[in-house]
């Protein structure tokens, strides 16, 4: 009974570790650190700094309430990605030469290889944040030999189609 209440507890401080490594963004945690203090500590300290105080319009006013903060970067955007005229810039383009060359374009449209499919994987940094499937770089790096072949038609099938 004592031995799987204290792998109970061990799963669960992995899973915490997990949790705080992911939130902080902190590569220290596989240098063996595990204090869960310090990752909280830091996630708060990151939202802190990550948060927009002010932002100058167009006219250089600075602003700083909520509010004019999101007209601000509306407007901002609005101005950004709004376009008068994307008929000439079409136009313009297809008079243009090719820049790329025969060969480039080859190599540019060459199926994907399993070696790029791998290089590719284990470029990944296996701490940073899970992906949308909830598997980090780790995952698929320590499982490589069970996955990587259907990991690998996955990406080829992908680029494929």
């Amino acid at each position: 009974m004592l031995k799987l209440l204290k792998q109970q507890l061990y799963q669960e401080c992995r899973n915490e570790e997990q949790f705080w490594k992911g939130k902080s963004r902190v590569d220290w945690l596989k240098h063996g650190d595990k204090n869960t203090k310090f990752y909280h500590a830091a996630t708060k300290s990151r939202r802190a700094q990550n948060r927009i105080r002010s932002l100058l319009d167009n006219i250089e006013k600075e602003w700083f309430a909520e509010e004019d903060l999101g007209r601000i970067a509306e407007e901002y955007f609005k101005m950004l990605f709004t376009s008068e005229d994307i008929g000439y810039k079409l136009r313009e383009m297809e008079e243009r030469q090719t820049i790329i060359s025969h060969e480039q374009n080859a190599t540019l449209m060459a199926p994907v290889t399993p070696e790029e499919v791998k290089r590719a994987t284990f470029d990944i940094n296996p701490g940073k944040c899970p992906g949308p499937d909830g598997m980090n770089g780790y995952f698929f790096q320590q499982f490589w030999e069970s996955i990587g072949e259907s990991l690998t038609r996955m990406v080829t099938e992908f680029f494929r189609t």
